[in-house]
């Protein structure tokens, strides 16, 4: 199952929580504010990790695929937190 650059999040759910991580990053007043975020962002990556191991042990391509996916998402929102400044935009890059 390829992922390509241009490879979107299907899940609706999914999308508009990423999308409020993202607002919530841009709104941050200060740095503890962000590191609250990443924190729980760390936490989303290492259950997105988890659950693609598992989708590759069981053979589930379609699954893994979507994980890999999300996980590109989850990744580009650690690195919007780690070059977080007051008021710059995010950018949802996910490569």
């Amino acid at each position: 199952m390829p992922v390509t650059e241009s490879s979107k999040l299907s899940d609706a759910q999914l999308l508009m929580t990423v999308l409020e991580v993202r607002e919530a990053i841009e709104d941050a007043g200060d740095h503890d504010e962000i590191e609250a975020i990443k924190q729980e962002n760390d936490v989303r990556i290492k259950n997105v990790q988890r659950e693609l191991a598992e989708a590759f042990q069981h053979g589930r391509a379609e699954e893994a695929r979507d994980k890999t996916i999300e996980l590109r998402y989850w990744e580009g929102l650690r690195r919007a937190c780690d070059d977080w400044e007051p008021g710059k935009r995010v950018e949802l890059v996910h490569d």
